[in-house]
């Protein structure tokens, strides 16, 4: 199965252009800035959507840490891009390798970063809770 086989899907499921998921825009409309953020310990954070209360969607580089259980409000889509993603799901422990995706609630205990001393790159979506995915076969 290729990588738009599960992109395809992801993006008819939350109304968003295919390319609004893989890549920020070449060029477009002016008025659209995309600024990477610096978060914690050289991790870095793309925006490429602006949607209060909808899904929103991050491109994500995010540099190896201790993990750090969290639990909140809402519904995650990860997608990893490059590298190798570990994540944690309550008593849970897997390894995500590019091409690779999971979704769970974000109720349940959790934590993700890279799996060895390498960063990953990977998409995240954030919904609010109850906004879960539809596939469409």
């Amino acid at each position: 199965m290729g990588d738009e086989d599960l992109l395809i899907p992801l993006a008819r499921a939350h109304r968003v252009a295919l390319d609004q998921l893989v890549a920020a825009p070449a060029s477009g409309d002016p008025r659209v800035h995309l600024k990477p953020l610096r978060k914690d310990q050289g991790s870095i954070l793309v925006p490429l959507t602006q949607y209060p209360g909808r899904v929103q969607v991050f491109k994500q580089v995010l540099a190896p840490r201790e993990p750090k259980l969290v639990t909140h409000d809402g519904y995650e889509w990860l997608y990893v891009l490059a590298g190798e993603l570990r994540l944690i799901l309550g008593e849970s422990e897997l390894v995500l390798r590019p091409g690779e995706v999971a979704e769970f609630d974000t109720g349940q205990p959790h934590w993700f970063g890279p799996a060895d001393t390498d960063a990953v790159e990977i998409l995240h979506l954030f919904g609010p809770r109850g906004d879960q995915p539809v596939v469409v076969t």
